[in-house]
């Protein structure tokens, strides 16, 4: 799965870089929709790898691992740099 986020002036934090949060905003918005519908939430974890600034484009990829519920998400800059890695746990509804 891979989507494109563009990012704005609302994800600046106080050091005029990209705020963590917009990272796992990107993150989610990459999961299938039918999948997160029917799932819930457990758990998230987030290494935070480098910076990106106002106006970057953020490509996320994320696939879903061999552990059942995982999904795992990288966030890549427009140069091509890993910005943040992010493994969200699921569970049944």
């Amino acid at each position: 799965y891979e989507s494109v986020y563009r990012t704005n002036v609302g994800d600046i934090d106080f050091n005029n870089h990209i705020c963590n949060i917009s990272y796992l905003e990107a993150g989610l918005d990459v999961l299938p929709d039918e999948y997160c519908s029917s799932h819930a939430l457990k758990s998230v974890s987030m290494r935070f790898r480098h910076e990106s600034f106002l106006g970057d484009k953020l490509v996320c990829h994320a696939y879903e691992t061999t552990t059942d519920d995982q999904w795992f998400c990288e966030v890549v800059n427009d140069s091509g740099v890993l910005c943040s890695d992010i493994c969200f746990v699921y569970a049944n509804n």
